[in-house]
């Protein structure tokens, strides 16, 4: 993020502060699932070598086979289960559910997994850490998803002469930029320094929301 701003857009004047806003979509950017991002990258650049390709290959296959146990595999709510639901302190569903609904209560762990079933997949700890997180937020994630894909669809989308910048979510600092300089649309809006990754998501929502010169004026 630092190296970013100060060659794409330098820090316009001001004093630098970075923060996690700045961020492009970070939500889908972590820590934890930079091999699965850039692993890719890396060896169609050449610079991933045969042997990390492989253990990347089965580490992937590893967390999708995973994933799909936990889709498919049901608890139903019959005394044995509840009995041990509740040894883990764990309230029983009223319905039968899968591995990857249970894992959506915030109590529920990999480990919680295993001591419920006999039959969960023995993998390691990245794997069932990356499991975990892909089933306990994917709703999350897919919304970060469809947000940033909206945005890279409205980057050059034009931004009307009277558009209102200031808005719930956007700074008034922000703003403030924004109103001095008009951009015309999104991609001039994100070259301005201080104009955060976040804002210009808010910004891409609001503008899919106005309506298209001569919607209503009765012309088709």
């Amino acid at each position: 993020v630092l190296i970013d701003d100060l060659i794409t857009t330098g820090v316009g004047g001001e004093p630098y502060r970075m923060f996690s806003s700045r961020a492009e979509h970070r939500l889908l950017l972590r820590e934890d699932n930079a091999d699965r991002r850039l692993t890719p990258k890396g060896r169609a650049m050449g610079l991933v070598d045969d042997t990390a390709w492989s253990r990347f290959e089965r580490k992937v296959e590893a967390i999708a086979g995973a994933e799909q146990w936990c889709r498919s595999t049901w608890f139903r709510p019959d005394a044995a289960t509840v009995a041990q639901l509740a040894e883990h302190g764990i309230k029983a569903p009223k319905n039968k559910l899968s591995v990857a609904q249970l894992l959506l209560r915030p109590a529920v762990d990999w480990s919680t997994v295993q001591a419920l079933s006999p039959d969960t997949p023995d993998v390691d700890g990245e794997v069932s850490e990356q499991v975990v997180t892909d089933l306990k937020y994917a709703a999350y994630l897919d919304r970060a998803r469809q947000r940033a894909d909206r945005t890279r669809r409205m980057s050059d989308v034009p931004i009307p002469a009277d558009f209102v910048f200031a808005r719930p979510g956007v700074s008034n600092e922000v703003a403030e930029k924004l109103d001095r300089h008009r951009p015309g649309n999104l991609a001039a809006a994100a070259r301005i320094p201080g104009v955060t990754p976040a804002a210009l998501d808010l910004l891409a929502v609001a503008l899919s929301r106005v309506p298209a010169p001569g919607a209503h004026d009765g012309h088709a």
